[in-house]
């Protein structure tokens, strides 16, 4: 599948001249990473003390939060400040500075050092670097860390500064470390609603003009991001379709934005639904894959928390502890009610409860389960688990929702597994997820891994299916054909026909 593509940005050009006047260049470090150091050039507007700049923010960043050339004019000036602060000194010291830039305020400054900082430098520090006029961001927080040697530094280097200084990543890591599963919740919605979106939302709306779906798909976001089931607000918008088309392949800018949307409404198990293969088709040098890295280890703190949770409630049952596996389970469902694990458990152990109690009228797990199997598909359209089969349809897309425990158990075919995963959704009827992973397939793996498979038709035919009918006059073929014949190919998947 052969998409146009959103030109690859580097480092944008004002944190360029930054790292070039302080005599860093080439010392960025990501989100989380810190990279090595490079010792200090002399010269104008380049500090004699300053040994290494950090980004601890995305360096992608910068493009979109700082005013034209707000933040490379403040080289200079951040140099000044660093060599009055230390001129006086002569003690053989290692300092780490950590600053952060908000939008609303005057910038936060954090200090670490070996051996530790005399108060009266502190202050100095401190005074110096305010006056420097860090420039105030336009749209979230950023922060820098500057690391300076008096002399020849620590003895042992950076390793003995004092207080260690957590990045906001770590920070975060952190708080949810430490907090409950409501919280937890609460942390993630707020760093997507208040920090993620505001971004995305932005870069796609600086893209140039040809780029009008992504541009549309950015304005959409600023102004109802809020409101509505995601789906609801994108699987229908032709903008969106065409959005996706516009980016370059690996750039998953646009894709991660309806993750982020879920973060948002608090959806974390459509979130990780998402995170999945978005992650695994992303390429590692853009804005939105840096929020992904970030994601993922949030995303692994909750869910190994929920997840040993929901083991204990499964032990409970197995002893036949019905009451306090429902009770346990109620103790999740009010922290975090889309749990679609936690709400088929709660249903398996009220509805064992009653069938030993011998008071299950007849029917009633099926009434009962009907209920609960709304929320549970709602929650996660991909579970696994369809307890009590109605109808012949409804028989076989149980059998789909099986033959998802069959996929990536060999990494050598992690991508075919993708495919396969792809079929079952198309034929769960879930066509806005079958599209994503269509397009990632087609645009991120090689033709050997699909064969003589049609991608791009499965991706117009799944788009075809959300009501989205004019993307596919954008490409040539016999589209009627070509969704006759997947049809075709998902009754025989249906009946069982063959390999799945």
């Amino acid at each position: 599948m052969t998409q146009g593509g959103l030109r690859a940005v580097g480092w944008p050009w004002a944190l360029c001249c930054l790292l070039w006047l302080v005599g860093c260049a080439g010392s960025v470090a990501s989100p989380v990473v810190v990279s090595s150091g490079v010792k200090p050039s002399s010269g104008p507007g380049r500090s004699r003390f300053l040994s290494r700049l950090e980004v601890r923010s995305s360096e992608a960043l910068t493009g979109y939060d700082f005013a034209g050339r707000a933040l490379s004019d403040w080289g200079p000036r951040l140099s000044v400040a660093l060599d009055e602060a230390l001129e006086q000194e002569t003690q053989p010291r290692t300092i780490i500075v950590q600053l952060t830039m908000h939008t609303d305020r005057e910038a936060s400054v954090e200090l670490s050092s070996s051996p530790v900082l005399p108060a009266q430098l502190a202050q100095r520090l401190r005074r110096a670097l305010l006056a420097s006029e860090p420039p105030k961001t336009k749209l979230v927080d950023f922060t820098l860390r500057v690391v300076a040697k008096v002399g020849s530094g620590a003895s042992d280097g950076e390793s003995s500064c004092s207080p260690k200084l957590q990045s906001p990543h770590e920070k975060r890591l952190a708080e949810l470390s430490s907090a409950t599963l409501g919280q937890r919740l609460q942390i993630l919605q707020a760093w997507s609603q208040q920090e993620v979106l505001p971004v995305l939302t932005a870069a796609m709306q600086a893209a140039e003009s040809d780029f009008s779906g992504v541009r549309g798909v950015g304005t959409l976001l600023q102004s109802d991001r809020k409101h509505g089931p995601v789906s609801q607000l994108l699987d229908g918008s032709a903008q969106y379709w065409r959005g996706l088309l516009e980016m370059s392949p690996g750039n998953p800018l646009l894709v991660s934005s309806r993750l982020f949307l879920y973060l948002a409404r608090g959806e974390l198990d459509l979130t990780r639904l998402y995170m999945k293969p978005i992650y695994y088709f992303a390429k590692s040098d853009n804005l939105a894959h840096d929020y992904l890295e970030q994601l993922r280890e949030y995303l692994i703190v909750v869910y190994d928390s929920l997840d040993a949770r929901i083991r204990v409630g499964v032990e409970l049952h197995d002893q036949a502890r019905f009451d306090d596996a429902i009770s346990l389970y109620d103790g999740i469902l009010r922290d975090y009610p889309c749990s679609a694990l936690t709400l088929y458990e709660r249903w398996f152990a009220q509805n064992e409860k009653e069938m030993r109690q011998g008071v299950a009228q007849a029917g009633s797990s099926l009434d009962e389960w009907e209920q609960v199997r709304a929320d549970v598909f709602r929650c996660n359209p991909m579970f696994e688990i369809d307890a009590v089969s109605t109808s012949e349809q409804r028989r076989q897309q149980m059998m789909r929702r099986l033959a998802l425990r069959s996929l990536w158990k060999d990494p050598r075919s992690e991508g075919e597994d993708y495919l396969r995963y792809a079929d079952i959704a198309l034929d769960l009827g879930e066509y806005g997820l079958a599209a994503h992973l269509y397009f990632l397939i087609g645009t991120g793996l090689s033709a050997s891994a699909y064969g003589d498979r049609n991608v791009l038709a499965h991706f117009l035919y799944s788009v075809e299916k959300l009501g989205v009918t004019e993307l596919k006059t954008l490409f040539k073929g016999d589209h009627q054909r070509d969704f006759a014949d997947i049809d075709k190919q998902r009754a025989a998947r249906l009946r069982g026909d063959g390999k799945l």
